[in-house]
């Protein structure tokens, strides 16, 4: 099998996405996820918002030597990390609540994009596939965006 991690921009757009073979923990997946998303957008990451999955101190290291101000870990782990000062702050909440974005572009995603199987073989064409899929989305994405301009625009 193929596990995909997923990067949306607090807009909800696809940012970037990491694929490996075989079942990788998120945790594990983490640091090559956030360099794949500098990779594509040319930016550090300044918040990130990930689930529990993505809980460990490395992880949190990493990103906040690699330019993230704010890391929030939602979930019990999380809180264990960041301490209960931290984990209930107004922006570490405000983070959580903006991983929702996410989570809908994943369930999108998975129930509206083709992806909750795959279905060709091989790392290259399961790559194509969800790159594929990737970019409908965000056509999506930016065509509900314009539709929203226009709507104020003619109020």
């Amino acid at each position: 099998g193929y596990r995909p991690n997923f990067a949306f921009s607090a807009n909800g757009f696809l940012t970037s996405f990491t694929l490996e073979s075989g079942n990788t923990s998120d945790s594990k997946a983490f640091v090559a996820c956030l360099e794949e998303n500098k990779k594509m957008t040319g930016v550090a990451a300044f918040m990130i918002s990930v689930d529990d999955g993505y809980s460990a101190a490395a992880n949190l290291d990493y990103a906040i030597e690699q330019g993230a101000e704010l890391v929030s870990i939602s979930g019990s782990k999380g809180k264990k990390l960041l301490g209960d000062d931290l984990y209930e702050s107004e922006n570490y909440q405000l983070a959580r609540d903006i991983r929702s974005v996410s989570e809908a572009g994943i369930s999108k995603l998975k129930n509206y994009h083709s992806l909750e199987r795959f279905t060709v073989c091989g790392l290259k064409r399961v790559r194509q596939e969800t790159l594929i899929s990737a970019i409908g989305f965000n056509l999506e994405k930016l065509c509900h965006c314009l539709c929203q301009i226009e709507l104020k625009e003619a109020a």
